[in-house]
């Protein structure tokens, strides 16, 4: 236990009954706290007998100050012992005086020391009040200063709330303006969206029709391959053609030719009645069955009237 744990309170309830082993050791070996319970024990004996006696005396022990209370403290509750009230009334003071007593007791030689004090402390005062009257002289200078300038501030505030109400005049006319402004860039919003939608529409559209082209486009594209496909054809076709024509017309002149030859009996290089006669000879005189081959012209096997008659047709047709 130290010193601030062993309250005045505490000191007390030791005066009324046993000592605790705690409190009793830390009394043995702090002078202070012994001195202290010594002070409120006195206290608490001279504060009883305002309750029993007419008259209370202080210990000679007690310091100047403690005894003063003390006796300011008796008469009081000298008044009031004669009735029930101020009994109660006497008890309860003689109570706060044994705390008022700790405390003058605690705090008694500050006491004096604060009474050496007074004197330097008046003196200083005294200093105090003269510089606190120049300074009263000053802050009245400063003061009438002060008050000119809150006039001149007055007068500024006012302008400024004038030019404030102006400002809000001219902000409430410029958002009224604004409104009406909104309000028709809202409608000309409104008109554009109505427009880019149409564009969109239109847009989509040529993107169809655009797809459309593309589409016919590549089918353009492929008919013209394939026209140039069969050109190339036709052109390999008519070459072959020409080919063929050539080689026909070719064949035509071997083939006229070969039918001279055919028919051309007496080998003088023409198809005529000469040829004929001598088929005819060869029939009515059937001579040398060997030529057979030469005279038999249709390839039957023999040398008749038909082969006078192929040898006719030819004369014909040429």
């Amino acid at each position: 236990m130290n010193c601030k744990e062993l309250t005045n309170d505490i000191l007390l309830d030791c005066q009324k009954g046993a000592i605790p082993d705690e409190i009793s050791e830390h009394l043995s070996a702090c002078p202070p706290c012994r001195k202290r319970l010594k002070d409120i024990g006195n206290i608490s004996s001279v504060l009883s007998e305002t309750l029993t006696q007419d008259e209370m005396e202080a210990p000679p022990s007690v310091d100047e100050a403690v005894r003063q209370e003390i006796e300011n403290i008796s008469a009081m509750a000298q008044a009031r012992k004669k009735s029930y009230f101020g009994f109660i009334a006497a008890s309860t003071a003689a109570c706060i005086a044994i705390g008022l007593g700790l405390t003058l007791i605690i705090r008694i030689s500050d006491l004096r020391k604060a009474k050496n004090e007074i004197s330097a402390m008046s003196e200083r005062k005294t200093g105090l009040e003269q510089a606190l009257q120049e300074k009263n002289s000053v802050l009245s200078q400063q003061e009438k200063q002060f008050l000119e300038l809150k006039a001149q501030s007055v007068k500024e505030m006012e302008s400024l709330k004038q030019s404030i109400n102006n400002l809000n005049n001219a902000l409430t006319e410029k958002e009224k303006l604004l409104a009406r402004e909104l309000l028709e860039s809202r409608s000309k919003a409104e008109e554009l969206i109505v427009e880019t939608q149409r564009l969109n529409k239109a847009l989509s559209e040529k993107d169809r029709i655009m797809d459309d082209l593309q589409k016919a486009n590549a089918m353009l594209e492929e008919t013209v391959q394939k026209r140039e496909d069969l050109m190339a054809q036709s052109i390999g076709i008519i070459r072959q053609m020409d080919a063929l024509k050539q080689q026909i017309a070719f064949l035509e002149d071997k083939l006229g030719f070969a039918k001279a030859l055919i028919g051309d009996v007496n080998s003088d290089g023409a198809v005529d009645i000469a040829d004929a006669q001598m088929i005819a000879n060869y029939i009515l005189q059937q001579k040398n069955p060997d030529d057979i081959k030469q005279f038999d012209l249709n390839k039957d096997g023999r040398v008749d009237v038909a082969d006078s008659m192929l040898i006719a047709r030819i004369i014909l047709e040429k």
